[in-house]
């Protein structure tokens, strides 16, 4: 199990963000246009991430203390994976470099390339950045966000 190191989000990471969010809207754009797309907004932009990204399978779970996030990053490892954490997402990218080796130079098939995944949560309340944590264990990324004092309390006293 390796530890992985939690950014909060800085001037730099946020611009990096807002790239990746216009590549997506553009290309969620382009689907609505053309015609390719469903027509329905949320499954265009679904499908623009998938088209420019690996979108990892994961799971967002909540309880009145904290969000858990289990994120699938098969042939990533601690080096390649980031996690960042902002008051109302966390966002996780990830690399992988796959080559393959081939027998005499004589590959007959290789679809093994490098991905880079990218997958962002948006949470339904805030948490605190600064008690957000995550270990990647065989290929499985576990994020634990606790919510932030406020939205601990309007969450309890909401149920």
């Amino acid at each position: 199990m390796s530890k992985i190191a939690v950014r909060k989000a800085d001037n730099n990471t946020l611009d990096s963000l807002n790239s990746i969010s216009t590549a997506i809207r553009n290309r969620a754009f382009q689907l609505s246009q053309n015609g390719s797309g469903s027509g329905d907004a949320s499954s265009n932009w679904t499908q623009a991430e998938r088209d420019l990204f690996s979108v990892p399978n994961s799971q967002l779970m909540e309880n009145d203390q904290q969000f858990q996030v289990q994120v699938a990053l098969p042939g990533c490892d601690s080096n390649s994976t980031e996690v960042i954490a902002m008051s109302n997402s966390i966002v996780v990218r990830a690399a992988t470099s796959r080559q393959g080796t081939s027998l005499q130079d004589r590959t007959l098939f290789n679809d093994l390339d490098t991905r880079t995944m990218y997958r962002r949560f948006d949470l339904p309340s805030s948490i605190d950045t600064s008690q957000v944590t995550a270990t990647l264990d065989n290929g499985m990324l576990s994020i634990s966000a606790q919510k932030s004092s406020g939205a601990s309390r309007s969450s309890a006293a909401g149920a």
